[in-house]
């Protein structure tokens, strides 16, 4: 009975280390993902802005 319950308590701690670990791999790779698509998004309007046609428009559009 006693072995029974030092190997469920041992079973218990490696689970919550692996689910702790897996967390935070999920975690650091969801924050670089956030990271990633707005840095990206920043530069696509970035650039679009900067699109001689879309430029010209933007320059029309502010003089009215």
């Amino acid at each position: 009975m006693a072995n029974e319950i030092v190997e469920t308590k041992a079973i218990e701690q490696v689970s919550d280390s692996l689910y702790k670990g897996v967390s935070d791999i999920i975690d650091n790779a969801r924050q670089e993902v956030v990271v990633y698509v707005n840095k990206h998004s920043d530069l696509m309007f970035w650039h679009i802005g900067h699109y001689p046609m879309a430029a010209k428009f933007l320059r029309h559009c502010r003089k009215d």
